[in-house]
Formats: C-alpha cells, sequence, structure tokens
C-alpha cells in the first residue's frame, strides 16, 4: 500500500493515514448526513493518502459531489497531483481540486461551501510541538512534522 503513493523522501506517511480514513468512514457511513451529496475536504492533504483513500474506500463516493485537497509544501504537492493522477485516473462523477496554499490564509478567503449544503472536513496535520531538540534542518521535513 505505502509503496504505491509516491511520497518526497523527506516523508513517508503511517499507519495513523490509514486509521483516521477508517475512523472517517465509520462515521460517514452510520450518518443520515452523509447519505445526501457532500464535499470532501482533505486539509494539509500532503501527497494525497488521506483523500485519496477516503474516496477510493467509500462504498458510494459518487455522494462525494467535490474533493478539495489543500496542501501549501510544493514538493508534496508535486507528489500530490501525482497521486491523484494514478489512483483517482477515472473521476468522471466527482470534481477533484488541488489547492496549493496555506490553508490558514485560504480558509480566510474562500468559503469551505462549495455548491452543495454538507461538508466532511478530513485532516492529517503535522501534529508535533516545536522542539529544537528534535526538529530537522531540512525544512521541508520540519513544515511536515511540527
Amino acid at each position: 500500500m505505502e509503496k504505491d503513493y509516491i511520497q518526497p523522501n523527506f516523508y513517508h506517511f503511517s499507519e495513523d493515514s490509514l486509521w483516521l480514513v477508517s475512523e472517517a468512514l465509520k462515521v460517514v457511513k452510520s450518518s443520515m448526513f452523509f447519505k445526501e451529496e457532500f464535499n470532501l475536504f482533505d486539509i494539509f492533504a500532503g501527497c494525497g493518502v488521506v483523500g485519496i483513500e477516503f474516496i477510493k474506500k467509500n462504498d458510494n463516493f459518487s455522494n462525494i459531489k467535490e474533493a478539495f485537497f489543500i496542501e501549501k509544501n510544493s514538493l508534496m504537492f508535486k507528489c500530490l497531483e501525482e497521486n491523484i493522477s494514478l489512483h483517482l485516473p477515472d473521476r468522471k462523477d466527482i470534481d477533484v481540486n488541488l489547492v496549493s496554499a496555506d490553508f490558514f490564509k485560504y480558509f480566510k478567503k474562500v468559503e469551505l461551501i462549495g455548491n452543495c449544503k454538507n461538508n466532511f472536513i478530513i485532516m492529517n496535520p503535522p501534529y508535533f510541538l516545536s522542539n529544537p531538540n528534535r526538529e530537522s534542518k531540512d525544512p521541508n521535513k520540519k513544515s511536515a512534522r511540527f
């Protein structure tokens, strides 16, 4: 599975990404809210694993009207573009939007409503607190973790 995704040298997604997908799918499958069309937002998308796997494993992905993948790191974004092409080549029923932007700046400019009333936001952002003893000197790796 992991080898099926293109990732930059400084980053490798972990099992927590796949766990997040399985938990998110449980929420969607058990909720009446998501029986209608909804927009999917993968925020801090990285190389796209979480959002792509969510779409692929959602039994009724035709209920996803639009998917937004938001990632600011240019190296991650290139991998995201390639992974979308590899893993979601025939997406006739879903409009996929790739947004190369800092989410916090993007969020202030754009209303996350889209063109339907329901939105589902999934994210696995960098989650380590800043710690000079653990931070990498590589700015890309640092931004992916802290």
